[in-house]
């Protein structure tokens, strides 16, 4: 996210229905765009699904928010531009479960860039 960010969720929710949350940060700020590893790896079972939820504030009350008075924002790669996105690492226990996990994850971009059309 940019200077508009407030607010970064991540959470993973478990084939029982449980869900665990992987990052939050509370009040966001632009120079923290970075990389954040834990201390010790997270173990997610197969089937968690992994969702993020970005909060944006574009109103005069955001002291971050360049634009006085506040003007319409669209998405784009400067800062006064507003993105986000949540980028994971991750490793399988067995090698052959690499190629399973790829192959899941092009499935379901697939099946979302088929629904834009």
């Amino acid at each position: 996210m940019h200077l508009l960010g407030k607010d970064v969720r991540v959470t993973a929710e478990l084939p029982d229905g449980s869900r665990k949350p992987l990052l939050w940060i509370k009040d966001w700020d632009f120079n923290w765009q970075d990389t954040y590893r834990y201390k010790q790896p997270v173990r997610l079972p197969r089937g968690t699904r992994v969702s993020a939820r970005f909060s944006f504030d574009n109103s005069a009350d955001n002291p971050r928010n360049p634009r006085r008075p506040p003007k319409r924002v669209t998405f784009g790669e400067k800062s006064t531009d507003e993105m986000a996105g949540v980028a994971l690492t991750g490793f399988t226990d067995r090698e052959i479960d690499q190629w399973v996990l790829m192959m899941a994850m092009m499935a379901h971009y697939a099946q979302i860039a088929e629904k834009r059309r």
